[in-house]
């Protein structure tokens, strides 16, 4: 476990140097949520918050129709049936390098697709996540207002419920009004 953070640390601050010349264009936030025609939707690494981010994918499918989502996720799970033509990539151990980084092949799959939003609904940062949303100039990147997010999402939902079914339901409620 300590030697996983310490290389997660490494793998940290090379994403930093990686992204460090990047400079963020300001966006109008005018209905860059509903106006959207492709999401890239990041799936809870955790998986206590997986299980509970499941009901909320089929509220993201009817806002977008399952064609236009694309989910992320670490291993296979099960989505609801609202959602069984969405795209579905990994992103596993295998996909990414020692330090939490991931590998070229994982970013230039996905840059096979332009994505107009991307939403992880990781509660924490999830390094590969933020590094690869990131690395494919996603123009919006939504995540919850965390410590180490700021570097890498320029969206952020603070929600004030502890409760991790409210929390997906009021992000979700936040977006729509954009």
């Amino acid at each position: 476990m300590m030697l996983e953070r310490f290389r997660q640390s490494i793998g940290l601050r090379y994403a930093r140097f990686h992204f460090r010349r990047e400079q963020e264009e300001m966006r109008p936030l005018t209905k860059f949520f509903t106006s959207a025609r492709r999401l890239l939707l990041v799936l809870p690494f955790n998986d206590a918050d997986a299980s509970y981010a499941r009901n909320i994918v089929g509220e993201f499918a009817k806002v977008f129709g399952s064609r236009s989502i694309v989910l992320l996720a670490s291993r296979s799970i099960h989505i609801p049936s609202t959602v069984d033509s969405a795209r579905v990539i990994f992103l596993g151990k295998e996909q990414r390098s020692l330090f939490f980084i991931p590998r070229r092949s994982t970013i230039e799959q996905l840059q096979q697709i332009s994505f107009d939003v991307a939403v992880d609904l990781n509660q924490v940062l999830v390094l590969p996540v933020a590094f690869l949303l990131k690395a494919l100039r996603v123009p919006y990147r939504v995540g919850f207002d965390n410590s180490g997010m700021r570097e890498f999402y320029n969206v952020f939902v603070r929600v004030s419920t502890t409760d991790p079914l409210q929390r997906y339901a009021l992000l979700l409620n936040q977006l729509l009004m954009f």
